[in-house]
């Protein structure tokens, strides 16, 4: 059976550190007796707000961030209310930094301006300290969150009554908690609380109440409870439903992970009728040569296969054409070959087969056609991480005129092969053509796709990375960030493609000696890597030996032998390409 992807990657928390960038800047609203002058200072600096959070501008929002906070410290003084929202602001900026310490820092001390000026059960006091639990839980500093998350619960509770956002809130966000240190009977207990909660305030038939009947489904999938988990994922479906529509994205996500909950409880008569409403909705949104299309269709074949009874005829005529998209049975046995041995970080190993990918490639379809274009790029990707950077080169750079010639100078597969060469060039030292080409598919991208598309951001960690090279540091600090901002919104906190900027960032903090924020950024990587891909893995280890000096260049011996104990595989480890 195809594996299918978690169900919690369609779970949401109602987590108050969660912001998104508009209510960062929302947070503060300038009160009614502010003079004139200072009214019109601070909206005119909470519109540049507003505009460098949805930019994902970090380091450009962070003064004017700044000048609301002494705005609001001139005009009241330090302890008022006003001025702990413009410094809980200030704290969500610097923690979407990365800048985790100072961000801990201002929600502490918004919290006891809050705790002082509105009391312990104000919802905003109960919020704020919620951010510093919600940002520890995200550190995986789980022993610190967990009394203040269960504080903020019990104020919800004592002050505010069981049945408000808040509270509601506080369970979701408490449930988190328990789930990532493995206690699910407690996550259980929590999401079902939440539940209730939402079902008396919102109503049985609101998103709000959907979200949390997801959180359950997912709980109770951990639980290995199957039966429990489709009685009420299938609710939520519902709901999302009848509010949002069966083609909404999100619905059709949280119905793909029922289909998968039917195929695991080996009830694929179930799976069929959601899997083929899938299917239907990727290929209108998404065409018949998608990845997500393709899985899609391996999916059907899988449960039709299972429940051994045959397609309807218009089924028959999607899987029809996408199979004849999918490439021979030769290439996908290689490519799944080659795949493993990539996620693996066995390039050794892998670049044999990938050449051999490559020669199948073109002995299909003929040398430089468009369709030989990726398969090279497997080639180039396994000699640039071993090392072999002028082969990289070589094999990038016939693939990006296979992609120039085919389908053009703008496409976005092409701006991808330019970022590939300039990423291999700026190994090779060559930073000036690194730069034009880096520049023109960064330009090319956001145009074809748009500025916070998850394409951009490697073209965009590769500008920060050459601008580092070049003690750029201002520069470098801006493109990382914006890069960091669009994985964290297109992928999540936890994927890959977080770490590997979060650890790129780190470099730069290392290399400018401020080992705070390199230790910072290093652990955050290190944590998702290993989560991801294990204590063996090449990303792992490259985070581990890293954390590893500079933890040692700050004296935290024992930290940084207990990594050593506990990576064995430092001793050995194949170096990959920074």
């Amino acid at each position: 059976m195809n594996s299918y992807p978690p169900l919690t990657s369609c779970l949401v928390a109602l987590a108050f550190a969660y912001l998104t960038p508009a209510a960062v800047a929302q947070d503060f609203n300038p009160p009614a007796d502010i003079d004139p002058k200072t009214m019109m200072e601070t909206m005119y600096f909470i519109e540049d707000l507003e505009e460098h959070m949805r930019t994902g501008d970090y380091e450009s929002a962070l003064p004017v961030a700044q000048k609301i906070v002494d705005a609001m410290e001139s005009q009241y003084g330090p302890n008022h209310e006003d001025t702990a929202a413009a410094v809980n602001s200030l704290g969500d900026i610097y923690r979407r930094k990365g800048d985790t310490d100072q961000a801990l820092a201002l929600y502490d001390r918004a919290y006891q301006i809050r705790l002082e000026a509105l009391g312990e059960g104000d919802p905003l006091t109960i919020g704020t300290q919620s951010n510093t639990g919600m940002l520890l839980y995200e550190l995986n500093n789980l022993e610190k969150a967990r009394p203040l998350l269960e504080k903020c619960l019990a104020d919800s509770l004592n002050y505010l009554g069981p049945d408000n956002g808040v509270a509601i809130t506080a369970q979701s966000n408490l449930g988190l908690l328990y789930q990532k240190m493995e206690d699910q009977d407690k996550a259980l207990e929590m999401f079902l609380a939440s539940l209730a909660a939402s079902e008396k305030t919102y109503g049985r038939s609101d998103l709000q109440t959907a979200i949390a009947l997801n959180n359950v489904a997912g709980a109770y999938k951990a639980n290995g409870d199957l039966e429990q988990a489709i009685t009420y994922l299938r609710r939520a479906v519902d709901i999302q439903d009848r509010n949002l529509g069966e083609a909404h994205p999100q619905t059709l996500l949280s119905s793909f992970n029922l289909a998968q909950l039917y195929m695991e409880a080996d009830q694929p008569n179930k799976a069929l009728p959601i899997l083929e409403t899938y299917l239907i909705a990727t290929t209108k949104l998404l065409g018949i040569t998608d990845p997500e299309t393709t899985r899609a269709y391996e999916n059907m074949v899988t449960a039709y296969d299972a429940a051994a009874v045959a397609p309807p005829e218009h089924i028959q005529k999607i899987l029809d054409a996408v199979a004849a998209e999918a490439p021979p049975e030769e290439l996908t046995l290689l490519n799944g070959q080659l795949n493993d041995l990539l996620f693996k970080g066995a390039f050794a190993e892998a670049l044999p087969v990938a050449q051999k990918l490559a020669a199948s490639a073109e002995n299909i379809y003929g040398a430089g056609n468009v369709e030989t274009a990726p398969y090279l790029n497997y080639v180039a990707t396994a000699q640039r991480r071993l090392g072999q950077y002028d082969a990289a080169r070589e094999t990038f750079v016939r693939s990006l005129g296979i992609c120039e010639k085919f389908l053009g100078p703008d496409h976005p597969d092409t701006s991808a092969c330019r970022n590939n060469l300039g990423g291999v060039l700026r190994d090779l030292g060559q930073h000036d053509q690194a730069k034009a080409l880096l520049t023109e598919a960064l330009s090319n991208s956001e145009r074809a796709l748009g500025g916070d598309h998850p394409n951009v951001a490697p073209i965009l960690n590769n500008l920060a990375k050459l601008a580092r090279d070049e003690n750029n540091f201002e520069e470098a600090e801006r493109l990382f960030q914006r890069s960091l901002a669009i994985c964290r919104s297109t992928m999540g906190d936890e994927h890959p493609g977080t770490a590997f900027v979060l650890h790129d960032y780190g470099e730069m903090f290392q290399y400018k000696e401020e080992y705070d924020k390199a230790i910072s950024l290093y652990e955050n990587s290190l944590r998702i890597r290993e989560k991801a891909f294990g204590a063996e893995h090449p990303e792992t280890l490259q985070s581990a030996a890293d954390l590893i000096i500079v933890y040692r260049k700050t004296g935290q011996t024992t930290l940084a032998e207990y990594l050593e104990k506990k990576f064995t595989g430092l001793a050995t480890r194949e170096t990959p390409s920074s």
